[in-house]
């Protein structure tokens, strides 16, 4: 009997009957009822309904598979309380398995000594395709099932010097490096453990020290033995339990330092094998498997741990299949051409293929920067400052007879000269001159014009000619012909070859291609990193540009000239001396005054001293006791005005001869100004983006081996080398990840680290390694989309599942090292699996067909066609036929 319960919401229990099964569906759990029970053969469907008073129901279809000498009930069904099938629940699988009673014990994974007779060497197709794992669904299995083939240990109670009891209540931090001090206490016979460790099988108590010759006569068959007769050679004395215990605690010593006495640890194994044959009171499995408490195993990482962000998890049990082929033969197939030439008809016919390819790729930029930059007016620099910007006003080219001849391509003759003078002896109008005096007096610009010409071109040029001349004469000949040009076919044989269950593993990889794209980058020297767009950037619109980033995002995109943004404060100077009245003050291009501060020198200390004015749309007043006045404006343009209007003691509109007025203005940017900046910037960043897009699809698209000419071959060589370099990583790092790094960097399995290498090497069969590219389409360039028969899918795949068959006689290794990051030196019988990986242990305990030899399961002919004609010899036309 099976049964299994489908999502808490209802059961299912069959039992054999005859060659069929009886089910039973039972509602609702906390009331059982059964409600549906029907009878079925193998190789039959049955449809299935029933509605509950509360409105739940269950509705589909039930079929019996037949699966060696299991009966497999599979159940496609949507139940609920909705009785719309779009919003109820679905369940379609395997709902129970079902053995025939009483189950055989399973057969060890362990290889056969000598190899069984396989098929006919003649019958054998060499050359594989690509393999697969047929994958069976499976349940929860039974806790019959369990408890026949585990062994799990039943702490002690009351004593606290047992060393499980201080394993189990170890706390961080250093809980791993806590333990091993424990056990190689345990094991030296250091306090409180004075005694206890066996440390030879002969050490054993009686009759314990007898178990594994009774295990061995078990295993060799030369007996057959009943729990009855066992009891009788085993002679438990009646303080058995307290052996027991000494038993395990040598047993979890032992599994914190695995390989250190390889001798002890299988002893102690059959040890535990026989007794849970006294507990079980039959006979158990020889193989069952013993469980290592989760309180204290697998032991936590030392404190420095490699974390990964993909991902390795053991994926299901099934059959490893592959698919081979062998060309063999040639057929001709459907009809090319005809060629017809009637009686007394010559005929000539020519075909020509010709193909002209030219590539041309030129590349143009042109950029400029205009840069002001204004600063307060020093008087000892004016006339420096005022030589530079004349000469910026004035200078002027002459061209004397200047003439180009254009010869041949890329010869040129010039003739005549030219010169560069600086003229200063125009004399502008009085206007002109006035606007030109300010301009140089109170502001100084320095402009910069940057412009920077690339031009790259590169042509290529190819030509390809094929001409084939065919003359057919019928000039003599008395009835008509006609020639059939026929495609021709490749036939190859494909078979389907069952290699026997494997368990299997799924790998996730993220970005796949990296390991192979960094060592494209260090040999060749290219860049092959995908460019980020400005959103995966965090810039999604022109307000995202700030002046903290936008440096960073120019040197990202390879940003050869920066926009700067506009100085958040710019400060320039005005004054009025000897006599003067009025000044108009040329602000910063973009720029507003926001503040001022005004002050005065007067030529003598008379306190009646006095002087008004206004700047821009502020008054102030100045007096030798208050000589300077802070002025908030409100954002007031250029030009700004700066004026006396009244002064004491002479009572006029003119500041006295010796006085000077100066003010210190303050500008900030006119609003909308940094907006322009940010778009112009991010317009900038945009445009280099697509640059470099178009580089790297350039790029990727020559390393992706995307030639008429590509070895289809090699690239998928590529591919698989690639992955399985990244997945032999990954699971070198479950070494770091499962047991951290030692803070002092000393370790027994970090010493002998170069053994996990070779274990990873040998556990796994990576020639039946299988993968899936998860390509997500990039919707922004569907150029970058291409055929399979390159490497594109492969270098810009997001991430690969993977999916890595398991040697059978290292499944328990296998599953040992992915939980605890160790490996277990002892043969398959005798490896412990953990508590949480019980159930994975029983899948792989229930099969029992893991290397036998290879069957081939069903062969076929498959026509592949050419790029190749042949003339049919016969004139008529061809009729197809179906095969027999």
């Amino acid at each position: 009997m099976a049964d299994n319960v489908v999502n808490n919401e209802f059961r299912v229990i069959a039992f054999n009957e005859g060659r069929g099964v009886i089910y039973e569906f039972i509602y609702p759990l906390k009331n059982p009822q059964v409600v549906i029970r029907r009878s079925i053969e193998p190789g039959e469907t049955q449809e299935v309904y029933y509605m509950a008073p509360d409105r739940f129901n269950i509705k589909g279809r039930v079929s019996l598979v037949q699966r060696k000498s299991e009966q497999l009930l599979y159940g496609n069904l949507y139940y609920g309380k909705n009785e719309s099938v779009g919003l109820q629940k679905h369940f379609d699988g395997t709902m129970v398995i079902l053995s025939p009673e009483p189950p055989p014990p399973p057969v060890p994974p362990v290889l056969p000594s000598t190899p069984s007779p396989g098929p006919d060497p003649e019958d054998i197709i060499s050359s594989p395709l690509f393999p697969y794992v047929d994958v069976t669904p499976w349940p929860q299995e039974s806790a019959a099932f369990v408890v026949l083939n585990f062994i799990t240990y039943t702490p002690g109670t009351g004593n606290s010097a047992l060393l499980y009891s201080q394993l189990s209540t170890l706390q961080p931090p250093d809980v791993r490096k806590q333990a091993e001090t424990l056990c190689l206490d345990f094991i030296n016979g250091q306090s409180p453990f004075e005694g206890q460790y066996f440390g030879d099988p002969s050490a054993i108590p009686m009759p314990f020290t007898l178990f594994p010759d009774i295990y061995d006569r078990l295993q060799r068959s030369e007996d057959v033995y009943t729990i009855d007769m066992l009891l009788q050679d085993a002679d438990l004395p009646d303080n058995y339990q307290d052996t027991i215990q000494q038993v395990w605690q040598n047993y979890f010593a032992l599994s914190v330092f695995p390989g250190f006495n390889k001798e002890l640890a299988i002893a102690l194994n059959k040890v535990l094998v026989i007794l849970h044959c006294f507990e079980i009171q039959q006979i158990a499995p020889l193989n069952a498997t013993i469980v290592l408490p989760s309180a204290v195993f697998p032991l936590p990482p030392y404190g420095v741990t490699d974390n990964k962000d993909d991902s390795i998890v053991p994926y299901a049990v099934g059959e490893l299949k592959m698919v081979k082929f062998a060309l063999r033969r040639y057929e001709q197939g459907e009809i090319a051409h005809i060629e017809n030439i009637l009686k007394g008809e010559r005929k000539k016919s020519l075909r020509r293929n010709k193909q002209h390819t030219t590539s041309i790729t030129e590349e143009n930029s042109i950029t400029a920067t205009d840069n002001d930059e204004s600063f307060r007016e020093a008087t000892q620099d004016l006339v420096a400052e005022a030589k530079k910007t004349l000469t910026g006003y004035v200078k002027t080219k002459t061209y004397n007879n200047f003439q180009t001849t254009y010869g041949p391509p890329t010869e040129a003759t010039l003739n005549g000269s030219w010169s560069t003078t600086i003229d200063g002896s125009k004399n502008p109008g009085a206007e002109d001159k006035s606007r030109f005096v300010k301009k140089v007096l109170n502001r100084t610009v320095s402009r910069i014009r940057d412009t920077i010409s690339k031009k790259r071109l590169y042509t290529a040029y190819n030509e390809q000619e094929e001409v084939n001349t065919s003359i057919f004469d019928n000039s003599n000949g008395t009835q008509h012909f006609r020639g059939i040009y026929r495609w021709l076919n490749k036939i190859y044989t494909i078979s389907l070859e069952n290699y026997g269950h494997r368990f299997l593993l799924e790998i996730r990889l993220k970005d796949p291609a990296r390991d192979y794209i960094r060592s494209q980058q260090l040999l060749n020297n290219i860049n092959m990193e995908k460019p980020l767009s400005p959103a995966e950037k965090g810039i999604h619109s022109f307000r995202d540009i700030t002046r903290e980033n936008y440096t960073t995002l120019a040197a990202y995109y390879n940003i050869d000239t920066i926009l700067l943004p506009p100085q958040e404060t710019l400060y320039t100077g005005v004054s009025l001396q000897n006599g003067e009245t009025e000044k108009q003050v040329e602000l910063p291009d973009q720029y507003a005054a926001s503040a001022a501060v005004v002050s005065v020198l007067f030529v003598t200390d008379d306190a009646d001293n006095q002087v008004s004015g206004f700047i821009g749309g502020s008054i102030f007043t100045l007096t030798p006791a208050a000589n300077t006045n802070e002025l908030k404006l409100t954002d007031e343009g250029s030009p700004l005005s700066f004026s006396v209007a009244g002064n004491r003691p002479s009572k006029t509109d003119k500041l006295p001869a010796g006085c000077i007025l100066h003010a210190k203005i303050t500008c900030k940017p006119l609003k909308g100004w940094m907006d322009r900046w940010k778009a112009d910037v991010y317009k900038q960043i945009t445009a280099a983006w697509q640059k470099q897009l178009e580089e790297y699809t350039l790029e990727i698209s020559r390393l992706a081996g995307e030639g008429d000419q590509a070895n289809t071959m090699l690239l998928r060589d590529i591919e698989y080398s690639s992955i399985q370099r990244s997945c032999r990583e990954l699971l070198i790092n479950i070494f770091t990840d499962r047991q951290g790094i030692p803070e002092d960097g000393r370790s027994t399995a970090w010493a002998n680290r170069q053994a996990y290498y070779q274990f990873i090497q040998h556990a796994f069969e990576w020639d039946e390694m299988t993968f899936v590219l998860d390509d997500a389409p990039l919707k922004y360039n569907a150029a970058l989309q291409s055929r399979n028969t390159s490497l594109r899918p492969f270098l810009q795949a997001e991430a690969a599942t993977v999916f890595l068959p398991v040697r059978p006689e290292d499944n328990y290794q296998a599953l040992y090292y992915l939980s605890s990051g160790l490996i277990w030196e002892l043969p398959a019988p005798f490896v412990p699996v953990t508590e949480n990986d019980v159930q994975i242990a029983a899948h792989i305990k229930k099969v029992d067909n893991w290397n036998g030899h290879t069957t081939i399961d069903k062969t076929w002919e498959i026509a592949l066609p050419t790029d190749m004609q042949v003339i049919d010899e016969s004139e008529h036309l061809p009729s197809f036929l179906p095969r027999r």
